[in-house]
C-alpha cells in the first residue's frame, strides 16, 4: 500500500466544484461560468475572477459587484443566458444564494456586450429555496441546471422560478 506522499494526486474543476484525484478528465469545451480554480493548492480557495465575458462590472471591486455581495454573498457565476445576465451567488450566513437577471432587450447589442456596464439597480434578485450557494451546472432553452445547497434543480428564466 503506497503512502499518501507517494501518490500523484491533481486538483481538478468539475462542473464548479474542485475536486482532488489520481487523474483528471479533460475539461469542457468553452465555459461561460467563472474562470477554474487554481491549480495551485495554496491559491485554490480564493474567490476566482469573474468571467471575461461578464466583464470588469462583474469583478470583485466594483460597484455592481460589491453590492451584490454584500446583499447576497460572493458571486459564484456569471454568464450570458439567451437575453438575459445571469449571476448566482454563495448567499450569506442563514440566507440562501440568488440568482439575479438583467434582462437585456433583443435588439439591444450592446446591453449583450459584457463590457458595457451593468449597474445593481438593474439586475431583478430571486433567492434559492435553500440555504447553501447557488452554481450554474448547465444551461439549455432559457433553463438552468442548478446546484442550491447540495439539491440539482432548475430555473426557468423566462418565469424567474425555481422548480424541483
Amino acid at each position: 500500500m503506497r503512502s499518501i506522499s507517494q501518490v500523484d494526486l491533481r486538483v481538478c474543476f468539475l462542473s464548479g466544484l474542485l475536486v482532488v484525484a489520481s487523474a483528471c478528465a479533460s475539461p469542457p469545451a468553452a465555459s461561460h461560468s467563472q474562470a477554474p480554480a487554481s491549480a495551485n493548492p495554496s491559491t485554490a480557495s480564493q474567490p476566482a475572477q469573474a468571467s471575461p465575458l461578464c466583464g470588469p462590472w462583474a469583478a470583485a471591486g466594483s460597484a455592481t459587484a460589491d453590492e451584490v455581495s454584500r446583499r447576497y454573498g460572493e458571486i459564484r457565476n456569471c454568464l450570458l443566458a439567451g437575453n438575459d445576465w445571469v449571476l448566482t451567488t454563495l448567499g450569506l450566513v442563514g440566507a440562501p444564494g440568488v440568482v439575479g437577471l438583467d434582462d437585456c432587450a433583443v435588439s439591444d447589442t450592446s446591453c449583450r456586450d459584457g463590457s458595457v456596464d451593468h449597474p445593481f439597480a438593474s439586475w431583478h434578485f430571486y433567492k434559492a429555496p435553500f440555504l447553501g450557494g447557488v452554481t450554474v451546472l448547465g444551461e439549455s432553452q432559457g433553463v438552468l441546471v442548478v446546484d442550491n445547497g447540495g439539491h440539482q434543480i432548475r430555473f426557468t428564466l423566462a418565469t424567474a422560478s425555481f422548480e424541483s
